[in-house]
């Protein structure tokens, strides 16, 4: 690809949250300024982050579609990153029931998928990443890391069903042996930042640098 519009769906971890150089996507926004600035370069990309803090897969079933009509063109290829499920699984300690369901989760990314076909077949999930310690406090709710691996069992199913490449953050994090977390210890600091920007590029290069 030599054109093509990127764009990156998520939550606080898209948006870059507690990472001093952005966020990981913006890490890798800064990677097709400088494609574009190489010399004789005929690469035109562009990235829009389309994170929000504290989002769900619930509301973003919702906005997905609009937010796609509004920026897509014909002339701009559409690539479309998906990072979403970590905020589902939160819960309370009077109320064990996550905000969105394992089931409910599972219909959210199908729909999800379906819209995305209608823009793109370059399509890409980012795996949801383990919170530092398996029981984690965060603000008034909670993260289990036992749960969240449930919920990026649900990502990994869902798009094998439909042929989509998913980036596996869990497993990294897991091996890494730096220190990952800022203070909050559920977001990336910037080593985290780091290995997922790493992984994705890893894969989002492939799309747009293939030949052809």
């Amino acid at each position: 690809m030599k054109t093509a519009r990127i764009y990156v769906f998520g939550d606080s971890l898209t948006y870059g949250a507690w990472d001093s150089q952005g966020g990981w996507c913006d890490r890798i926004k800064r990677k097709l300024h400088e494609l574009k600035l190489t010399p004789n370069s005929d690469h035109k990309f562009q990235m829009f982050n389309l994170g929000i803090g504290g989002e769900n897969s619930r509301s973003l079933s919702k906005r997905f579609e609009s937010e796609l009509t509004n920026r897509c063109r014909e002339d701009w290829p559409a690539v479309i990153i998906i990072a979403t499920g970590a905020n589902n699984s939160l819960f309370t300690k009077s109320d064990k029931n996550p905000v969105v369901s394992i089931e409910e989760f599972q219909q959210d990314l199908e729909k999800i998928i379906n819209t995305a076909k209608k823009y793109t077949n370059k399509i890409l999930f980012v795996g949801i990443a383990p919170v530092e310690n398996d029981l984690q406090p965060f603000k008034n709710s909670l993260h289990s890391n036992e749960l969240l691996k449930k919920y990026d069992d649900v990502v990994t199913f869902v798009t094998n069903n439909y042929y989509i490449s998913k980036i596996n953050v869990w497993e990294k994090f897991k091996s890494a042996t730096e220190h990952l977390y800022s203070i909050d210890s559920v977001h990336p600091n910037d080593n985290g930042h780091k290995i997922i920007e790493q992984l994705v590029w890893a894969e989002l290069s492939k799309i747009l640098l293939e030949k052809g």
